[in-house]
């Protein structure tokens, strides 16, 4: 139930460790394996052999709900864990020695600085893509802050009137004053074109279009013979991070290739692992990312 993807990092030659735990035929204490579930959750970490004493942080995704406005929208968060471990109360909890989770929603969180081996992020999602987003400074040859980003659907393409991840994190780095000259975005498999299809597109291709013009024609389309038009996430990633951050190669996007998959319909390649999908099967079980700095 844990597939293990490495992520190399283009310029620094830094790795980013991936572990994405679930499945459904897996099971947990033999029951089936469902990162919602606390006890699971913590389970499922155990299963994870890396060392105790690595800080880990726990990232609450999520979307912003039209009939709770007062909550906020997660895609506007970044929540820093560089210092989170031993943080009294405040802005994370306690789930175990070396183990917080940000109290608040959110689709990004950030550590400054960081250090091989110096932080784990987590963070349950189903059908949505994770990324890692390293940013350098002029003259600097390691990442002044890396970002572990929730990359689902309504995180990448905002809501009227809201921001994507890509566009928060610029501007935290803005505000932070770390003179951004580089990034590098690394982005794992999830939902795959050949699954995510709508009976009725209308509304979400009015959004695509008005945000991307006839880009939008690789976002959203027919496909094949299926009368349904086809979402490629892929696709929406790349053209929101190239918008924000430039299509230069200072800014660099890649995509792990070995093994590929689509959670919704088929297992990793030479394993039989699945992923949970709601698309697949309509439940709400998740699945967990487990990502090592």
């Amino acid at each position: 139930m844990n597939l293990y993807i490495r992520f190399d990092s283009a310029s620094s030659g830094a790795f980013t460790n991936l572990h994405i735990l679930g499945g459904a035929e897996a099971t947990v204490n033999g029951e089936p394996f469902d990162a919602m579930n606390e006890t699971h959750l913590m389970e499922a970490l155990k299963l994870v052999k890396l060392p105790r004493n690595v800080r880990r942080g726990l990232l609450k995704v999520g979307f912003f709900k039209p009939d709770e406005p007062h909550l906020g929208d997660p895609n506007d968060r970044v929540i820093d864990f560089t210092h989170a471990i031993g943080t009294p109360e405040g802005d994370f909890e306690p789930l175990a020695p070396h183990t917080v989770r940000a109290r608040t929603t959110a689709n990004i969180a950030v550590v400054r600085n960081p250090r091989k081996g110096s932080m784990q992020f987590a963070a349950r999602a189903s059908d949505s893509w994770i990324g890692v987003l390293r940013v350098y400074a002029l003259g600097r040859i390691q990442p002044v802050a890396m970002f572990f980003i929730h990359l689902g659907r309504g995180c990448v393409l905002p809501r009227q009137g809201g921001k994507s991840v890509f566009e928060t994190i610029k501007q935290w780095c803005l505000d932070q004053e770390l003179g951004i000259v580089r990034s590098e975005l690394t982005i794992s498999g999830g939902i795959g074109p050949c699954c995510y299809r709508f009976e009725d597109a209308t509304k979400l291709k009015g959004e695509v279009f008005a945000r991307y013009g006839e880009t939008g024609e690789r976002i959203i389309g027919k496909s094949g013979d299926d009368p349904r038009d086809s979402f490629d996430m892929h696709g929406l990633i790349r053209e929101e991070f190239e918008g924000v951050f430039g299509k230069i190669p200072e800014h660099l996007i890649q995509v792990f290739q070995e093994p590929t998959f689509c959670c919704a319909c088929h297992p990793a390649e030479g394993s039989d692992f699945a992923l949970n999908s709601q698309v697949r099967s309509k439940k709400t079980r998740r699945d967990l990312y487990l990502v090592e700095v």
